[in-house]
């Protein structure tokens, strides 16, 4: 038997060295030009707890020239729904590991738009508080979020009030019935 010549092993080898002086970036994904817009927005900033978030992400390019969006995976756009920095909800659970590219011309726009019923990713509702509206995009776009606030709608806040005896209101006795 002809034993395999290691030429390409040696070749293999060399590679490294004859690179060892060219810049490496961590990153295989080119980074967008200078003047290229992201931006996230929300039809309000306040919302009674059970009302639907509606979410714009937007990409403009105000410049005179092409831009390719590089998506490093598919669906390249996701909106994320964080609570004290800990991701509860997006909108997709599974991603293809292939890419795509969307070209936004000069003055162009691309926009994706969502809505968010306010639940988890087990369904349930979440709690009043702050959270963070993140958009993704996966490649060489840049991430931008913007942070809303869900109130206790207000029959739960009278109740939270009545509880607390904070409104006026019926008061049961912890005696029970008068003269008792």
């Amino acid at each position: 038997m002809i034993p395999r010549p290691a030429r390409p092993l040696l070749l293999l080898a060399t590679i490294p060295a004859l690179c060892a002086t060219c810049p490496v970036r961590a990153e295989l994904i080119p980074d967008p030009p200078p003047g290229i817009q992201y931006t996230i927005e929300t039809d309000r900033d306040v919302y009674q707890l059970g009302e639907n978030v509606l979410v714009s992400q937007k990409v403009v390019n105000p410049s005179q020239w092409d831009f390719t969006l590089r998506l490093n995976m598919t669906p390249g756009f996701d909106l994320w729904a964080l609570r004290d920095g800990v991701k509860i909800w997006s909108t997709h659970i599974a991603f293809f590991l292939y890419g795509s590219a969307k070209t936004v011309g000069p003055g162009e726009m691309l926009q994706r738009d969502y809505v968010w019923d306010m639940r988890d990713y087990n369904g349930d509702i979440v709690l009043p508080g702050e959270y963070e509206m993140r958009s993704v995009i996966y490649g060489n776009g840049r991430d931008v979020s913007k942070t809303i606030t869900i109130v206790p709608e207000p029959a739960t806040f009278r109740i939270m009030l009545l509880t607390w005896g904070l409104l006026p209101g019926k008061r049961r006795s912890a005696r029970g019935p008068r003269g008792q």
